[in-house]
């Protein structure tokens, strides 16, 4: 049986069938007979020399596999050792073409994507023509290019009949990069950007705020860099703040900020129109105040200087009249119903949930409690941490501050605000910036890494219309107990409910349209409340 194996594994050496004849040599008794061990080193040289072959056509895995077989059979020969560290050097070397290869690729792509497209040919220049990864980034710059130059004439197309919303909306599908990279591109931002600011500045000038707030909105996410865009959205915002202030009663201060305001507008002739009704309304109010109504209109209407005459004036007008006086020194005869108008900012504290801080001012500002301009929002920090404001307009918030903050771990001066946005003051002083609901243009600042005098307050709300009350995460409040939300909302000055639930002020049952009052134990529901001033 010895002589047939080893006569079957000649026969196969001899046919070339080296596997087949490495296989029937594995026996020990072959290894011990004479004749066998010559077969061993007639198919160990055999193995050497396919391996070379194998190497030269760049099969490497084959070639190392007749290596390792060849040093099998016949040990650590010379001639298997060539092999070895030919195999070795041959791989190096297209280990080292194909991470040239991959880094050329890499680069390609990369300009590709930045509108860089003939960059990108140019380094996969003599790569392509084998189908793969080459071809497919030549493909993908044409196709690319093929889009942007189909966008560029839509845009024309969009200018040319005054249609500066598509030109906008399709200008926004290319990249910030590409737009910078594409000398047609960056013409077209320009001439859109001047049309744009050009009907901006009309629309406002002619009244027309409302135009002129939807043409800001169009354009902040194409220029929002430019000067002359923030120069208009501050007198938009101002704009604003003067018709809030003109409706809350403060007329004096609205014809300032409309002051201020003609040098950046000075051909809008409504402005002047407008200070003159201004004038003539701070008039009326006072001559109102000062009169028999002046002691039940509310006190945020007033100024500081009337205010502390009316009080002074009504206290020595009531002789033996009992007067008390809360904690904020305002002055109210005994048995005047309590409070319904809401302050600038107030606490609202639910039993089982927390503390929350609200806050009416817009634009709101945040800072150290311990610095000489009381920010709106004061936190437990170091007196040089900068102070920031947080403006609503329209729908949106932005940040800005003089000096930079970090937002996202990115140093920045001004930022629209986005949900779940991190902000960091310093060290010691970050926040976290939320909208829980779509639907809500109210906002929840919540205190990460910083503390509010008060430890029971974590959170403050800065309110524009409502609060929503009630489980799950679109509410800005989360109380659990509640079977389904319900909301908080504000009108003319005062805080209501809407809710299918009970409403309780004091254990008595009320009607769904009261104003809810301060310092007074109300129950919706499940949920017990109070409003409480600062």
């Amino acid at each position: 049986m010895l002589i047939l194996r080893i006569k079957q594994a000649e026969t196969s050496l001899a046919d070339g069938r080296l596997d087949e004849a490495y296989e029937l040599v594995q026996d020990d008794q072959i290894r011990e007979h004479r004749r066998g061990q010559q077969l061993i080193g007639s198919l160990a040289e055999a193995l050497v020399e396919r391996g070379c072959e194998h190497l030269n056509q760049k099969r490497f895995g084959e070639a190392l596999s007749d290596c390792n077989k060849a040093e099998k059979l016949a040990g650590n020969l010379s001639s298997i050792a060539e092999l070895r560290t030919a195999i070795m050097q041959a791989g190096n070397g297209r280990g080292y073409e194909q991470r040239q290869r991959s880094m050329k690729l890499a680069q390609a792509r990369e300009h590709i994507n930045k509108g860089w497209y003939s960059v990108g040919e140019q380094i996969l220049d003599g790569a392509a023509g084998d189908g793969g990864s080459a071809d497919i980034l030549l493909e993908l710059a044409a196709t690319q290019r093929m889009e942007i130059e189909a966008i560029i004439k839509r845009v024309e197309d969009a200018l040319t009949q005054d249609d500066l919303k598509t030109a906008v909306e399709l200008i926004l599908l290319t990249s910030q990069q590409v737009r910078q990279q594409n000398s047609k591109l960056t013409e077209l931002v320009r001439k859109i950007n001047s049309l744009a600011m050009g009907k901006i500045r009309g629309a406002v000038q002619q009244g027309r705020i409302d135009q002129g707030q939807s043409f800001l909105r169009l354009m902040r996410p194409l220029v929002s860099e430019s000067l002359e865009l923030q120069e208009l959205e501050r007198a938009v915002r101002q704009l604003t703040r003067a018709a809030e202030l003109a409706e809350s009663g403060q007329p004096r201060r609205a014809a300032q900020i409309l002051i201020q305001l003609q040098a950046i507008l000075p051909k809008a002739e409504w402005l002047e129109r407008a200070l003159r009704d201004l004038e003539q309304a701070a008039g009326s109010l006072e001559k109102l105040r000062t009169g028999p109504l002046g002691w039940i209109m509310p006190s945020r209407m007033e100024s500081p200087e009337l205010k502390e005459n009316r009080e002074s004036t009504f206290s020595s007008t009531i002789p033996g009249g009992k007067i008390m006086k809360d904690n904020r020194s305002e002055i109210k005869p005994m048995g005047m119903p309590a409070q319904t108008h809401l302050p600038w900012r107030f606490v609202i504290q639910i039993d089982g949930v927390g503390s929350f801080l609200v806050v009416r001012d817009n634009p709101a500002t945040v800072g150290p409690v311990s610095s000489q301009q009381q920010p709106c929002i004061g936190l437990v920090t170091e007196p040089t941490t900068p102070i920031v404001t947080i403006e609503r307009t329209d729908e949106d918030y932005f940040i800005r501050t003089p000096n930079p903050i970090h937002i996202n771990n990115k140093p920045v001066k001004d930022k629209l605000l986005m949900d779940g946005d991190n902000i960091s003051l310093s060290q010691r002083c970050q926040f976290k910036f939320q909208l829980p609901n779509a639907a809500s243009t109210t906002a929840r600042i919540a205190f990460t890494g910083t503390k509010y005098p008060r430890l029971d307050i974590r959170q403050a709300i800065l309110l524009d219309r409502e609060i929503i009350v009630g489980p799950g995460t679109s509410a800005h409040i989360r109380a659990q107990r509640s079977l389904e939300p319900w909301a908080l909302y504000l009108q003319e000055g005062e805080m209501h409910c809407r809710t299918k639930e009970k409403i309780e002020i004091e254990g008595k049952t009320q009607e769904h349209n009261c104003p809810l009052p301060l310092e007074k134990p109300i129950k919706i529901g499940d949920i017990s409340l109070v409003i409480t001033r600062i």
